[in-house]
């Protein structure tokens, strides 16, 4: 008797454990990342420059070229993607005098502000960075 209620309780838990590992495969099923998210399509200009607003992209690899913004004047339009990102001081004295040279300026510079052709400029569009400015 005890070698029958002994085999029940192993083969009850077996059962429980095949099912417990097949159920828990099912829900954690590999899934592509891009399966159910859809890339921002975005026009295209005469150049072949992309342009639109960057509010519902995931990554700045999905940005378009040309990003939509609002200007110093309030006028709407696109800012080169590329000019909103600094490029990387080439030295620690170059890092330095920008620092400084920003801190003079207010932590404050100005970019163009583009129709979509990325040509035409409407105005101009303010980037401020690191916050306030001290000064002893």
């Amino acid at each position: 008797m005890k070698n029958i209620s002994l085999l029940m309780r192993v083969m009850v838990t077996c059962f429980v454990f095949v099912v417990g590992i097949a159920v828990g495969s099912l829900a954690i099923q590999p899934t592509s990342a891009d399966s159910n998210i859809t890339k921002p399509v975005f026009p295209k200009n005469n150049k072949g420059q992309t342009y639109g607003s960057a509010a519902n992209v995931k990554s700045s690899d999905e940005e378009p070229d040309l990003i939509e913004a609002i200007g110093i004047d309030g006028n709407i339009g696109y800012v080169l993607k590329k000019d909103l990102e600094e490029d990387m001081p080439k030295s620690p004295e170059e890092a330095v005098a920008r620092t400084k040279a920003k801190q003079l300026a207010g932590n404050i510079r100005y970019i163009p502000l583009y129709e979509s052709d990325g040509e035409t400029v409407i105005g101009k569009f303010r980037i401020q960075s690191g916050g306030e400015t001290f000064k002893n």
